[in-house]
């Protein structure tokens, strides 16, 4: 929805997309969820629109009107991300351009504003210092657009809270989802939604992906959304 920037803390959602989003929220014909990989928390602070259901640290966390989830896993597992934190941070001092994302239940190391260099010794040191953890399946880790994602050792993704959604509100059999996302995490969702809807990557042509369509860049999933309201 909003474009990629060298800090997670500068993007912020285009006027018009928030807009668009508000218009389709008071529409009884669609059910609007923003999936992230931010906290809830976060998301609410930056997208300050009522009617719409909010999807935190990729789906460990869900709020909405009707649906309420934390994954237990996720919440036991605090004190072992704090630890992590604290290790990361000592690992990591010095390196230019680096920032350690605290999610809450989740930690992401975003090194798009370091060099070459420094983006080889993020890589490097971050997965020393959490080897310990990963040796113990204490946590997982992924990897998306110059971001080291930590997370609690659970089965659970974008795609796994899109269908718990639509069992949840009992639209598995009567709505069309559509999906859009341009990170590796929401590969997950295309998978899972696969023969389900529409799934669409946000995204330069020939990148690699499981949805079924694309586009180009945030310009045009405005347009596209915008579209998609005018549908009667």
């Amino acid at each position: 929805l909003s474009p990629i920037v060298s800090s997670p803390a500068a993007a912020n959602l285009p006027k018009y997309t928030e807009y668009i989003l508000k218009k389709m929220a008071g529409s009884t014909l669609y059910t609007v969820f923003i999936v992230s990989g931010r906290p809830i928390k976060q998301l609410k602070s930056k997208i300050g629109l009522k009617g719409i259901g909010f999807a935190g640290n990729h789906g460990l966390q869900l709020q909405s009107k009707k649906l309420n989830y934390l994954n237990p896993c996720a919440k036991r597992m605090r004190p072992a991300i704090n630890a992590i934190k604290k290790e990361l941070n000592e690992r990591l001092k010095g390196i230019k351009g680096v920032i350690i994302e605290d999610k809450g239940l989740s930690l992401s190391i975003h090194y798009r504003m370091a060099n070459k260099k420094g983006s080889e010794q993020v890589k490097r040191k971050a997965i020393k210092a959490v080897d310990g953890y990963l040796k113990k399946d204490l946590i997982k880790i992924t990897k998306g657009k110059k971001v080291i994602e930590i997370r609690p050792p659970v089965e659970w993704d974008k795609g796994r809270l899109c269908l718990y959604i639509l069992k949840k509100l009992k639209l598995s059999a009567r709505a069309l989802p559509i999906y859009l996302g341009d990170d590796k995490t929401d590969e997950d969702a295309f998978a899972s939604l696969k023969n389900k809807g529409i799934t669409v990557f946000v995204g330069k042509k020939g990148a690699s992906t499981k949805a079924l369509f694309r586009l180009n860049d945030t310009k045009e999933v405005a347009k596209f959304l915008h579209e998609l309201y005018l549908i009667r």
